[in-house]
């Protein structure tokens, strides 16, 4: 089980070196860079509130990974997570 966790961490770099969702620790503090998630799927997590510069932070890993935003808690499916480029909150 951990090492498939490590193998999905390690794929979940994007071949630019861009940190994916999937990729962050839980308990990691995050700000979103781009969401390359298209369609429904992509407006979804904008109403929620995950846009460019938002600081969430990483519940739990998985599929799908659980985050922490605006004092809410929800769900993002694993090939939706893939899609979204995070670095470090400060």
């Amino acid at each position: 089980m951990l090492a498939t966790l490590a193998m999905e961490r390690r794929e979940a770099r994007a071949a630019d070196g861009d940190l994916r969702l999937p990729a962050a620790a839980p308990g990691a503090r995050v700000r979103v860079r781009a969401i390359g998630v298209a369609g429904d799927d992509g407006c979804r997590l904008r109403e929620l509130g995950m846009y460019e510069g938002a600081e969430v932070t990483v519940v739990s890993q998985g599929d799908p990974v659980v985050v922490a935003l605006f004092g809410q808690r929800f769900a993002v499916c694993g090939r939706c997570a893939r899609q979204v480029a995070v670095e470090l909150a400060g």
